[in-house]
């Protein structure tokens, strides 16, 4: 097997250790003497080339302290630690998110209106569109997509529903 075969296929011929060689696990692929190492390698390279890699991040020591803060890539998930990114928000309605899920982000809405703000409401009682639109981000919002979701905010309620621009009571 020549060294670009066993470059290819993962296998590295290990070079004769000298006195100040350092061993480090790569973070990235490096390509280093012709031969391209994955993420994850541990190598022992001459202290002249280990040292950039290790400055730039591309490297660590194994059992140096940084080393030990990084996940095992085949330890299984456990619970995020102190540092770990919040989880994803539920994803913002958009004009192709399903109709139950248009339906559910109206009535949410729904419920965010103010009582008797003259900008929440048609003169009719029902919500206005633009302020359905301004909350879930919903751009093509219909008046018949908006009443059928009232009609459901209403039937959870039993049928009565604080609303209305002049009052801030019920209009039903």
């Amino acid at each position: 097997m020549t060294r670009t075969q066993a470059a290819n296929a993962g296998a590295h011929p290990a070079p004769a250790v000298q006195k100040g060689d350092l061993e480090i696990r790569l973070l990235s692929a490096v390509k280093h003497d012709g031969l391209h190492y994955p993420a994850g390698a541990v190598v022992t390279w001459p202290r002249a080339a280990a040292e950039p890699l290790i400055a730039g991040g591309d490297a660590v020591v194994p059992g140096a302290g940084a080393d030990t803060d990084l996940p095992d890539p085949d330890a299984p998930p456990g619970p995020p630690g102190p540092d770990a990114p919040a989880p994803p928000a539920d994803p913002e309605p958009t004009e192709r998110t399903e109709p139950a899920q248009r339906r559910e982000a109206l009535i949410r809405a729904m419920a965010a209106l103010e009582p008797g703000h003259p900008d929440h409401w048609t003169r009719g009682g029902k919500p206005e569109v633009r302020a359905l639109a301004q909350i879930t981000g919903l751009r093509d919002i219909r008046a018949a997509e908006r009443d059928a979701a009232w009609e459901a905010a209403q039937a959870a309620e039993g049928g009565r529903a604080e609303t209305g621009p002049e009052t801030g009571r019920d209009t039903t």
